[in-house]
């Protein structure tokens, strides 16, 4: 889908970098006077030139002089050193960065007039220029490029000048004619942040199965991993009808400029990949491991998604599109272009530069450019901030309903508490997690007054009452179930395992378990044809308890023992039913 308002098609072009990249401003840092380097520690301090001088202006005519003579002398480390009155270097300094050897100068990047880093769009359009260029070549069958290396052996011709020819044919015979004018690339900016130091190494071959890296170069790179966003756009009016009447070659449109660079890349990394076949060497290996790896994430790229080199370190190649092949570029055709004439044995161009990043070395310039529609973008970017709202209103709504339940926690007595984390409800639980009910609430049962008490032990039977192991006498443990025989005798309530006695029967019991040996039963008035089921059960547990039904007992045990087994046989024969 393509946003058209019947001239033209309008992208909106993520940036992501991935590897170091550099668009020269052409200026330089120069040494003594923008950068200081200590060579006992090697550190390296860049300062921002305006702001130092600011600070130097408001320190004094003394200060100035004493400054200006730093510069003059190259003296510029011992003036730091000396920690000069009225100089914030926090204030002024721009980058520290550690390297072993001091360096001449630094290349500067382009940036904003905000000091963020810049991406020209007439840089961005250079790179996609020349894979049109060499798109063009490809699909002419190379005539252009044919008659220009015949033309290279004749006399008088014009190096610097003269292959303009092959722009000419493929791109247009001047800017009114040129099929580039199709295509127009906004500026793509990135924050001020992601500008760092980078030491860049040139490795060069030193024989044919080896590189050696030579001539390091120190820069402002804008860092791998960053991405910005910019504006592409193609005249669809100008592209439809520029074949007919301006005679352009292609009908530029997205579609054919990413077919054109997918072409400039796969052949850019074929290119790498034979130049360090069985090559050996400082850091060769590892870059050949780049580009395989890199062929391999192109192969993942989207639809609407290309990857490319531009700008500095991209080399030769990549300025020119290498329209000529490696095996056209004979000894004869070098020293006519000047190609390094005198190292006809290697390859041109024979050097490579990279970034060597975490122990990993990394080509300069590596980018993936993603275009989507102009007005799909902007319908995604009002999805993304309604979303944003969305879920912001989400938020405020769960905070007041939190502070509403909050309120309605601390508006209960602490008795509408002690229930809730009883019954474990939403509200306890969200307000009192760290409450439990037998740690917490139970104690409180021995305390608290009556009517509370019985509040709180209605609550937990309701609790327990439908779960057997809470509440059942052979199905829960001991502890719980002294907790049962509590909630039962504050509330008075009927139990499936609790017999209710009437007065009589219940002081016989009282009578029974206050016995303290046989010989008490013995001397009391208790009969063994008047007890009850329950009152039986418990002179058996005392009789156990004394030892009466041990067959060693003494005759007077043993006979109460026969006597109480005759009598329990015959209470649970009534209790049977049908009696």
């Amino acid at each position: 889908m393509t946003t058209k308002n019947n001239i033209r098609s309008i992208y909106h072009c993520d940036v992501e970098l991935l590897t170091p990249l550099h668009i020269g401003s052409g200026d330089k840092y120069v040494e003594h006077f923008d950068f200081s380097y200590k060579r006992q520690t090697q550190k390296l301090t860049v300062f921002n030139r305006n702001k130092l001088f600011e600070q130097v202006a408001g320190s004094g005519e003394g200060g100035i002089q004493a400054f200006t003579r730093a510069i003059e002398e190259e003296r510029l480390d011992a003036w730091l050193d000396s920690r000069p009155e009225g100089i914030n270097m926090d204030a002024a300094r721009i980058h520290s960065f550690s390297c072993e050897r001091r360096p001449r100068e630094i290349l500067v990047q382009l940036r904003t007039g905000t000091s963020d880093a810049l991406l020209a769009g007439s840089s961005l359009k250079g790179s996609l220029r020349t894979a049109v260029l060499s798109q063009l070549s490809k699909e002419d069958g190379r005539k252009a490029i044919d008659q220009f290396k015949q033309k290279l052996l004749a006399p008088g011709l014009r190096i610097k000048t003269d292959d303009n020819e092959i722009v000419k044919q493929y791109l247009g015979p001047d800017a009114q004619k040129n099929l580039m004018r199709c295509l127009s690339v906004a500026d793509c900016v990135f924050p001020a942040n992601t500008i760092k130091l980078e030491n860049v190494l040139l490795s060069r071959r030193v024989s044919n199965q080896k590189m050696a890296v030579k001539f390091p170069v120190i820069l402002e790179k804008i860092c791998e991993g960053s991405k910005a966003g910019c504006q592409v756009s193609f005249d669809t009016y100008l592209g439809q009808h520029g074949q007919a009447n301006l005679g352009f070659r292609a009908d530029l449109t997205l579609d054919w400029m990413l077919d054109a660079v997918r072409r400039k890349t796969a052949k850019t990394i074929a290119t790498e990949l034979d130049f360090f076949d069985g090559v050996g060497g400082d850091h060769s290996q590892m870059l050949k491991s780049f580009y395989e790896q890199l062929q391999g994430n192109i192969r993942e790229t989207g639809e609407n998604e290309v990857i490319l080199q531009l700008a500095w370190g991209s080399g030769w190649n990549g300025m020119t599109g290498e329209l000529l092949e490696k095996n056209e570029l004979t000894p004869v055709l070098r020293e006519k272009l000047k190609l390094a004439p005198g190292y006809a044995q290697f390859p041109f161009p024979k050097s490579r530069r990279f970034a060597l990043i975490n122990g990993q070395a990394l080509p300069m310039g590596w980018v993936k450019l993603s275009f989507t529609d102009k007005e799909e973008k902007k319908r995604f970017e009002a999805e993304q901030r309604q979303a944003v709202l969305n879920r912001q209103e989400r938020e405020n709504a769960a905070q007041r309903a939190n502070e509403e339940r909050k309120e309605q926690w601390l508006a209960m007595d602490e008795t509408g508490q002690d229930i809730a984390i009883i019954q474990k409800t939403d509200l306890a639980l969200e307000q009192a997690p760290q409450k439990e009910p037998l740690k917490d609430v139970w104690p409180k049962l021995e305390k608290s007054e009556p009517d509370i008490q019985k509040k709180l032990a209605q609550t937990f039977i309701g609790e327990w009452k439908n779960i057997p192991e809470a509440w059942r006498k052979k199905q829960c443990s001991k502890s719980q179930w002294e907790k049962v025989e509590k909630l039962v005798e504050i509330t008075g309530i009927d139990h499936p395992d609790i017999l209710q006695l009437d007065t009589g029967e219940q002081q016989l019991v009282d009578t029974i378990t206050a016995l303290k040996d046989f010989g008490q039963f013995y001397n009391s008035n208790i009969s063994m044809d008047g007890l009850t089921l329950i009152a039986a059960e418990t002179l058996k547990d005392k009789f156990m308890e004394w030892g009466c039904n041990n067959k060693k007992a003494n005759p007077n045990k043993s006979k109460a023992w026969k006597a109480l087994d005759k009598n329990l046989k015959n209470l649970r024969k009534k209790e049977l039913p049908g009696n």
